[in-house]
């Protein structure tokens, strides 16, 4: 997680549930999105997560993307092939024929 987010978080840990929760969040909606180039993307949206939760926050959605390449060229055809394969549907049963 980077530092400005680990900030942030720090900052509003006085209205953590143990200490003085506000009434408004227990109707909010969070909605986490990290990219990551390569691995890591749950060891940074778990902490924001857990905060958010220790917040009062009931609705929580997450989104982590890994990002491989800076474009589509310079991914790997292996990792190309694997995203068409998934696209058809072929990976979880369904055939072609």
């Amino acid at each position: 997680m980077i530092e400005i987010v680990k900030v942030f978080l720090d900052h509003f840990g006085c209205i953590f549930m143990s200490h003085r929760p506000l009434q408004e969040m227990f109707s909010k909606t969070a909605l986490i999105i990290s990219t990551t180039a390569g691995t890591g993307t749950k060891h940074v949206i778990k902490p924001i997560e857990r905060s958010l939760r220790y917040w009062g926050i009931p609705k929580i959605y997450k989104c982590g993307l890994t990002l491989w390449a800076k474009n589509w060229n310079e991914m790997s055809l292996r990792k190309q092939n694997r995203e068409y394969w998934r696209d058809k549907g072929w990976l979880q049963g369904k055939r072609p024929w």
